[in-house]
């Protein structure tokens, strides 16, 4: 028997998605937790999501629509928390899916326990390949003492270049709706990058106690147009990164046993290193790879986010050959009109040097073993260099202030 004494309500921000609500909308009205105010906020979509969301709302009593004018992300959200019910609040994106018991597992521990936060794991699907992501911590209750001395020196950076102790989406999260609100309204709605982070930390810092469970019942679903990117405006992606950090450093607390500063520092680092394609100054003296000095002829290996900035921008540079691209997952690279083949075609050319293009450890020295499984000499792999002290500088030199993460050519986003 399910207990169903605990509103929860769903706010779905929907813009755009019309190919996928359905799936979405569907996925939340079939919980097994059925005791649910279910709110979509159709955010001035020009598709047909405000048909999709009128249909529903005649089959189900439990929906709510708000129709608004297209403002963003984080006002979707306000407008829809600004109607919300329930003592616990959850997200889903609409063009993502909940397997049946994604509200009954999230609510569990707050039936058992007082508790701020509970956190779940998620389920990344790509053109029908899933991949299950867990929670790094263990599961279990977090008090107040265990949060100080083990969640949250860990949070932002858990001491692998590049990796969160926490992950910064809040779809995978339960929050507690008075200190949501709290939270939510000091988010900047010129912030239209890392609109969860701007969340999810500032919330986590300030909770007295969490859950994480080892549940994945959310499905991100990654379409073509957040995997490929596009040539940045870098200008416009620093002054984004600026209004997040500096909206971080604001809200998060300075009297912690440890130095968050250095925490922020690293991931805001990592997040220039992605954006930029790790050559933030178009110094040739400053590309973050070992042994590429003295070579001419380079293979890029990973065409995620890192290697489609990286390759852009050494193509920029006009210095290098890059012989070829190589992916595992190279047939759905190709499926977006990259030239990017198969791992084992390093086999059939001649290079001087493959890059790994990728800043997560993890994922690097997985790549560097494959390699050299196929009879590639260690001395010919490259993998991403980090050096803190010349990041640092290259990043005060394009304009940013460290202490402050100021940006000196600050553009802001037109809603």
């Amino acid at each position: 028997m399910i207990i169903e004494n605990q509103l929860v309500s769903i706010i779905i921000p929907i813009y755009g998605v019309e190919l996928y609500l359905k799936q979405c909308i569907e996925s939340v009205l079939n919980q097994t937790y059925q005791n649910l105010q279910i709110i979509l906020v159709n955010d001035g979509s020009k598709d047909k999501c405000s048909e999709i969301c009128d249909y529903y709302a005649i089959k189900d009593a439990r929906i709510q629509i708000i129709h608004k004018q297209n403002e963003g992300l984080v006002n979707a959200r306000k407008s829809g928390l600004a109607i919300a019910k329930g003592e616990f609040v959850t997200f889903v994106d609409g063009d993502d899916w909940v397997g049946e018991n994604f509200i009954y597992n999230l609510i569990q521990p707050s039936l058992n326990y007082d508790i701020d936060f509970t956190i779940a794991g998620f389920i990344r699907e790509f053109y029908g390949k899933e991949e299950k992501i867990l929670p790094k911590f263990p599961s279990g209750y977090y008090s107040s003492e265990s949060l100080v001395k083990t969640i949250f020196p860990n949070a932002i950076y858990n001491g692998i270049f590049f990796q969160h102790g926490i992950s910064t989406y809040v779809w995978n999260k339960l929050f507690r709706i008075s200190k949501l609100k709290q939270f939510l309204s000091l988010i900047d709605k010129n912030i239209v990058m890392g609109e969860d982070a701007a969340l999810t930390y500032p919330y986590l810092f300030n909770c007295n106690s969490i859950y994480i469970i080892d549940a994945a019942d959310y499905y991100y679903r990654q379409r073509p147009n957040s995997i490929v990117k596009s040539v940045p405006n870098l200008k416009f992606e620093y002054s984004q990164l600026s209004l997040l950090f500096k909206h971080l450093k604001m809200t998060l607390p300075d009297n912690l046993d440890f130095d968050i500063s250095k925490q922020l520092k690293l991931f805001f680092f990592s997040q220039i290193l992605i954006r930029s394609g790790g050559i933030i100054n178009s110094d040739l003296r400053t590309i973050p790879f070992s042994k590429i000095s003295d070579v001419k002829n380079i293979v890029i290996f990973s065409s995620g986010s890192f290697g489609q900035h990286l390759i852009s921008s050494l193509r920029k540079l006009n210095h290098y050959n890059i012989i070829s691209w190589l992916d595992e997952d190279h047939i759905e690279s190709q499926i977006f009109g990259f030239e990017v083949n198969s791992i084992n075609h390093i086999l059939n050319i001649i290079f001087d040097l493959v890059l790994i293009a990728s800043i997560d450890e993890d994922y690097t020295t997985n790549a560097v073993n494959k390699l050299i499984n196929l009879g590639i000499s260690r001395d010919k792999i490259s993998r991403f260099n980090l050096n803190i002290n010349q990041i640092e500088k290259a990043i005060i030199e394009i304009g940013f202030d460290l202490n402050t993460f100021n940006y000196k050519d600050q553009i802001y986003a037109v809603l």
